[in-house]
């Protein structure tokens, strides 16, 4: 049983650190990506009007899902997570108390 939950620990602990490790490289595109555009534009289509929008859509859409990813990823999930473990660790203990609870009176109809 304990070994069952170290598992699950470490295999929480791997998927919680992947997604974050995601989110990294995410954060870094986006970064490298807004950069580059906003400099061509600086120093190539200075003058472009439609270029200028097209840098600004880009920024303004790609930001909320940054952030979005980023609560999903630091914020929320693990929370959602935890408690999710901590309700499917409280069902097994019940589960468990109520097999303990039917082998006694098992054993008792028997005596």
């Amino acid at each position: 049983m304990m070994e069952n939950q170290e598992e699950l620990v470490d295999k929480k602990i791997y998927k919680q650190a992947s997604k974050r490790v995601a989110f990294k490289f995410h954060f870094a595109i986006y970064i490298l990506a807004i950069a580059l555009l906003w400099l061509i534009f600086a120093f190539i289509f200075k003058e472009v009007v439609q270029f200028r929008n097209a840098c600004i859509f880009v920024t303004l859409s790609w930001t909320p899902i940054i952030i979005f990813h980023y609560v999903m990823v630091y914020k929320f999930n693990h929370s959602l997570l935890d408690k999710e473990i901590k309700k499917l660790q409280r069902e097994m203990k019940e589960k468990e108390a109520e097999l303990e609870r039917l082998k006694i009176m098992k054993n008792k109809q028997e005596n």
